[in-house]
């Protein structure tokens, strides 16, 4: 079970706020409920947009090569970050300023699909957007 680290933590959500009031981030999403998949995937519906993601750096950066883990791991205090391309070396550079660890996942694609490589680099989700949205949407659905 992941664990906050308290002094990490109180850096992490003073960075992602800088970050955000310098107008740096497009949007962004915790991955406190359902981890990275849920985020990512909650993300593209918000902008009926695709996806495209490596997650080879994440596992390189945490040490971490389960793919189920590296998807699903409900972690406070951890965030994705959509940030234009003009943006990014910005970011990153308020991360290392504030010692604070930062991974380039992916892009957005111009497709319908959220596409999802694994640590090994396999693909590991491929699933079309409205798919996606509906099995989300499926515990609510009540008739």
């Amino acid at each position: 079970v992941p664990r906050v680290d308290l002094e990490l933590a109180p850096r992490i959500f003073a960075t992602v706020h800088e970050a955000i009031r310098q107008g740096l981030v497009r949007s962004s999403h915790d991955l406190s409920e359902g981890g990275l998949a849920t985020a990512v995937s909650e993300m593209a519906f918000a902008g009926g947009l695709g996806v495209s993601l490596d997650l080879k750096s994440l596992a390189m950066s945490s040490g971490l090569s389960d793919d189920a883990v590296l998807l699903f791991s409900e972690s406070n205090s951890r965030f994705v970050l959509e940030v234009p391309a003009t943006a990014q070396a910005a970011v990153e550079s308020l991360c290392r300023l504030a010692n604070v660890p930062v991974v380039k996942l992916g892009e957005i694609a111009s497709t319908d699909r959220v596409q999802i490589r694994g640590a090994a680099g396999t693909l590991v989700i491929d699933s079309a957007l409205d798919e996606l949205k509906q099995c989300w949407k499926q515990p609510l659905a009540w008739r």
